[in-house]
């Protein structure tokens, strides 16, 4: 098959797709326009080919961004060690496994009271509405340092704790539910479920309601399933676990690390899984 890249499309499929884009924002209701510019923060498009069709995000250059105190942009992430400890109670209580993802997840939070965000419009927008327009947003954008915080806390309020669900004091991005045999693991907008079959469904059309989600199949025993770049399979005994073969070419490859690279210990992964290992997590 031939590989489209976003540089084969003409400029009126890109045209379409930034105004396609527009649409979402607007659809998020993402800003209020105001004629002072004074701080705005510029943004750019980023392209990129799905199924063969072009999308275009806009994304803010957040590194322009002046914040004084780390915690108001820095996110919890799930650890590998909690993950497979979610393996392990699905395994122990006999639970099915699903995978959500939440699209557009950052347009879902709200930035809270206060801060203000300034951004200058791109100039497709700003010829239409105006050249000393501004957007004052409302909502989190990609690009923003504080995004995955300003998601992450929208996600454990609006879904997960109205859930009933409860993070463990070792890993905030671990929740079990107190009343149900049920288990969610979180990192950024990427969610796993472990629960039986009905109460996945409830889950499911619950969530639906408060964002856009996609959702995969239920794990099947013998199977393989990709989960951030971790290869999951059910089986009799338990669930194995290994990295996609071509994980670790792809990073070397980003860095242009050469030589004699090794992935090495983090303070919490002790042990990490190398490309070719092949864990069997058993209760």
């Amino acid at each position: 098959p031939v590989k489209v890249e976003a540089a084969d499309f003409s400029n009126e499929g890109r045209h379409a797709s930034r105004w396609k884009e527009f649409s979402t924002l607007e659809g998020f209701d993402i800003d209020d326009i105001t004629t002072d510019g004074e701080g705005a923060l510029d943004c750019t498009w980023v392209e990129k080919v799905k199924n063969g069709q072009l999308d275009n995000r806009l994304t803010v250059r957040g590194f322009k961004q002046v914040i004084k105190a780390s915690d108001l942009f820095f996110a919890p992430t799930g650890a590998e060690s909690s993950f497979r400890l979610f393996l392990l109670l699905a395994s122990k209580f006999g639970l099915d496994i699903e995978f959500l993802d939440v699209g557009r997840a950052f347009l879902h939070a709200k930035i809270e009271e206060g801060l203000i965000i300034k951004v200058i419009p791109p100039d497709e927008w700003r010829e239409v509405h105006g050249w000393d327009k501004f957007w004052i947003l409302k909502n989190w954008l990609y690009g923003l340092k504080g995004a995955p915080k300003g998601f992450g806390e929208w996600a454990d309020t609006a879904l997960l704790a109205k859930e009933g669900f409860k993070p463990l004091t070792a890993d905030p991005c671990l929740f079990f539910h107190p009343e149900k045999q049920a288990f969610c693991f979180k990192h950024m907008d990427d969610f796993a479920i472990a629960a039986k079959p009905a109460e996945i469904n409830s889950i499911y059309e619950r969530w639906s309601a408060q964002c856009i989600l996609k959702r995969s199949e239920t794990l099947k025993s013998g199977k393989w399933y990709e989960f951030l770049g971790i290869l999951v399979c059910k089986t009799a005994q338990g669930f194995r676990l290994k990295n996609k073969p071509d994980m670790l070419v792809k990073i070397r490859k980003a860095l242009e690390l050469t030589g004699n690279v090794k992935i090495a210990a983090t303070p919490r992964i002790k042990l990490p899984v190398e490309a070719n290992d092949d864990v069997l997590l058993s209760p």
